[in-house]
């Protein structure tokens, strides 16, 4: 009789195991994608005059830093920058195109 009580108290455990897990497989997605939105907002606002660059860098790092804390794959975080990244290329490439033309 003990022993049944003991699978019966181990199966409701590992449903909760099981509904904990989907859960936080739920907020990791809900966090990569805030973290996109965010990534995105931070490359388009470079163009209208926003933040400084400095302030940019640090929400990035920290929203990096909060993905990789909810063990979020390396190539799912750099997938989040793609904007934020292609942003800063183009930056860059705009400011080397300008100093060629100018020598």
């Amino acid at each position: 009789m003990e022993y049944l009580k003991i699978l019966g108290l181990e199966a409701k455990l590992r449903e909760c195991v099981n509904e904990a897990d989907a859960i936080i497989g739920k907020l990791k997605r809900i966090a990569s994608v805030s973290a996109e939105q965010m990534f995105t907002q931070a490359a388009f606002e470079a163009r209208w005059d926003g933040e400084p660059v400095s302030s940019k860098q640090k929400r990035a790092a920290q929203l990096t830093a909060m993905l990789q804390g909810l063990d979020i794959p390396p190539a799912e975080i750099t997938a989040t920058k793609t904007m934020y990244l292609r942003a800063i290329a183009l930056d860059l490439a705009q400011i080397f195109f300008t100093v060629i033309t100018h020598l």
